[in-house]
């Protein structure tokens, strides 16, 4: 379907709902599709994709919206990988919505990410967050990592220019670390002499570059 550029709802969904039994949903090398689930049915009687727990995007780089409409109440988990409009726009995700999502990955991401996450980006709910290959992230956000506070595992891979851990405090609820491919980051996050070392030197389980120091 790499000719594909729009999955908008229509009045016959609304009236009939939306694949009511769906828990996950993958969408792969649509590399025309710009937008997905978007607009509201103009007759609404049961709620678009009530049961999907998971979503995934792989590989769809032109893709600009993303689950703009519904509530999603069963949402648990997203994946987004290789979408690099969709992660510029990341201040339109609302994914604040999303009240039973406990688990985020983001993959590959070239240029329009210096900073990562902005405040009040990311819901409360997340358990597990995983950045991997931000290749122009240079530092972490920790006012909004704070605010993350039943967060338990961050996992940090290919982020070759992320110089330091945040002077905020990681969230308290963080018991696993993992830091992979990240060379300026890990030297300051090395046992004992590292300069972040006393930012993590708390959590109980910690990786670096798949050793485990913690």
């Amino acid at each position: 379907m790499r000719s594909w550029k729009e999955w908008s709802f229509t009045r016959a969904d609304g009236e009939a709902g939306v694949l009511p039994s769906l828990t996950c949903l993958e969408i792969w090398n649509c590399e025309q599709l710009v937008s997905l689930l978007s607009g509201a049915p103009q007759q609404q009687t049961q709620t678009p994709f009530s049961s999907l727990e998971t979503i995934h995007t792989i590989n769809c780089p032109r893709l600009e919206t993303f689950l703009e409409w519904g509530s999603f109440s069963r949402l648990q988990s997203i994946h987004i990988w290789c979408c690099e409009k969709l992660v510029a726009l990341r201040r339109n995700w609302d994914m604040q919505r999303f009240t039973c999502l406990t688990s985020l990955e983001l993959m590959k991401s070239y240029g329009a990410v210096d900073s990562f996450p902005e405040e009040g980006l990311l819901p409360t709910t997340l358990t597990y967050l995983s950045i991997f290959e931000f290749e122009d992230l240079e530092f972490l956000n920790g006012r909004s990592l704070q605010q993350l506070t039943s967060l338990e595992r961050l996992s940090i891979v290919r982020c070759e220019k992320l110089r330091c851990l945040p002077e905020e405090k990681l969230p308290a609820s963080l018991s696993y670390l993992d830091i992979y491919g990240c060379p300026l980051l890990e030297r300051r996050c090395q046992r004992e002499n590292g300069e972040d070392w006393h930012k993590i030197a708390h959590i109980s389980r910690v990786e670096i570059h798949g050793k485990h120091i913690i």
